[in-house]
C-alpha cells in the first residue's frame, strides 16, 4: 500500500502521456531483443510497455506511452548489448550492430544525438554543462546513471542546477531521494547497521560492535561474475591479514529462490569471513542506494568509511602499507 501511494504522489501531475514507436534492424534473423532502462526500472515511471520484443527477418518494434523521454540500452543476449540512447515521444528507428559491443546504436531524435555531447565528461564537466542546460533530460539520466556508482557531493549540484520542470518529474524526485539515502555511505561516514540474517537464518545487527582494525563490506550475490572473480584474492588477503587486524563482513542480495545458491558459492569458495543476506537486496538498493556489484566499503576501527569501491590489487597494497 505505501509504495503504490509514493508512486501515486510521485505521478501527480505527469498523467499526460505521449504515444511513442521505436522500430529497429539488427543483424540477427531471429531472436529477443530488450529495453534496459538506465538506472533500472525504480527510476523509470514513463514508459508503459513490457521491455522486450521479438526479432522477425532482422526486424523488431517498440511502442507504448510515456511521459518525457527516457534513456536506455539495448540488449540481445548473451552476444550484444548497446551503449546507452534515449527514446522520445513520436516515430523513431534504431539501428543494432550484434557485433559492436557497447556501440550507440543509430537512433534517429534530437535527445540521442545529445548524449555525445554528455558521455565523458568528467563530474564537472557534466555540472557545467547541465546549468547551461537545466531542461536536458540526457543530462537528468546521465546524473541517473553515475549515481550507480555510489554517492558524490557533485551530484547534489547537478540534480540543483536541473528545472523545476525535471526536478518534479518521478525520476527526478527519485533522483533527489537516492541522494539523500546514498549519502549514509558516503566516505567519511559511519557505516550504518543493518538488520540482516546470517547463513543459518538468525536475525543479526551487522557490522558487529567490536571491529576489527580494518573491515571490508563487501556487497555481492551469487551470479554476479565480477563478485566471484574477486573471491581467491579476498580470500588471501584474508588469510594474511585477520590475525593482524584485517577482517571481511559479506553481505549478498540474493532473492528467497537463489539462497541456496548463494550457500553454494560461500562453500565451494571458501568464503572463511562471515556472510550476511538482505533478501532481494532491499536496505542494499532502497536505504544505501547500492545499484551496481561488487561494491564496497573499507572502514576503519570506529566504523568509519574510508574508501570505497577498493579493488583487491588496491586493497593489498593499502594492507600492507598499514598492518
Amino acid at each position: 500500500m505505501a509504495a503504490l501511494l509514493l508512486i501515486s504522489q510521485l505521478a501527480v501531475g505527469q498523467s499526460q502521456n505521449f504515444v511513442y514507436r521505436l522500430t529497429g534492424t539488427i543483424n540477427a534473423d531471429t531472436g529477443t531483443v530488450m529495453l534496459l532502462p538506465t538506472g533500472g526500472k525504480d527510476y523509470d515511471f514513463n514508459l508503459t510497455n513490457n521491455y522486450q520484443a521479438k526479432i522477425k527477418q532482422g526486424r523488431f518494434a517498440f511502442e507504448g506511452q510515456m511521459a518525457y523521454p527516457g534513456s536506455f540500452l539495448l540488449a540481445f543476449f548473451p552476444n550484444y548489448v548497446s551503449s546507452r540512447f534515449m527514446v522520445e515521444a513520436g516515430q523513431q528507428t534504431i539501428q543494432c550492430n550484434v557485433d559492436s559491443l557497447r556501440e550507440i546504436p543509430k537512433v534517429n531524435n534530437k535527445s540521442t544525438q545529445e548524449v555525445s555531447s554528455v558521455l565523458g565528461q568528467n563530474k564537472e564537466g557534466l555540472l557545467t554543462y547541465t546549468k547551461h542546460h537545466p531542461s536536458s533530460y540526457v543530462a537528468m539520466w546521465e546524473l541517473v546513471d553515475r549515481m550507480g556508482n555510489g554517492y558524490d557531493p557533485t551530484f547534489d549540484s547537478i540534480h540543483i542546477a536541473l528545472s523545476p520542470d525535471l526536478k518534479s518529474t518521478y525520476t527526478g524526485k527519485r533522483i533527489a531521494q537516492r541522494l539523500k539515502s546514498a549519502k549514509v555511505t558516503a566516505i567519511g561516514q559511519t557505516f550504518p547497521r543493518l538488520n540482516l540474517v546470517d547463513t543459518a537464518n538468525r536475525a543479526v545487527s551487522v557490522p558487529s560492535i567490536n571491529r576489527s582494525k580494518y573491515t571490508l563490506v563487501d556487497f555481492w550475490f551469487s551470479h554476479c561474475g565480477p563478485c566471484l572473480s574477486e573471491f581467491p584474492k579476498l580470500r588471501e588477503l584474508h588469510s594474511l591479514y585477520r590475525e593482524k587486524g584485517f577482517t571481511i563482513v559479506g553481505i549478498s542480495i540474493d532473492k528467497q529462490a537463489d539462497t541456496t545458491a548463494w550457500r553454494k558459492v560461500i562453500r565451494d569458495k571458501e568464503l572463511t569471513w562471515s556472510q550476511y543476506l538482505d533478501l532481494a537486496g532491499k536496505l542494499t538498493t532502497n536505504d544505501l542506494s547500492i545499484q551496481l556489484f561488487p561494491t564496497n566499503f573499507l572502514l576503519d576501527e570506529h566504523g568509519v568509511i574510508i574508501k570505497k569501491n577498493i579493488r583487491p590489487e588496491e586493497l593489498s597494497k593499502f594492507l600492507s602499507e598499514k598492518i
